[in-house]
């Protein structure tokens, strides 16, 4: 899902990702497309 808005990471205005795990919306910079999470929640499974 796409919404605008500021990334929970980084705090960066624009066109955010919501992560299929915890909900958080992130900037394309901390989102990963393959596996639809952010790189917080990529990091705790990898």
């Amino acid at each position: 899902m796409e919404v605008f808005g500021l990334c929970s990471i980084c705090n960066k205005a624009g066109k955010m990702f919501t992560c299929r795990l915890c909900g958080r919306n992130v900037c394309s910079e901390h989102f990963d497309f393959s596996s639809g999470l952010c790189m917080n929640c990529k990091g705790k499974i990898m």
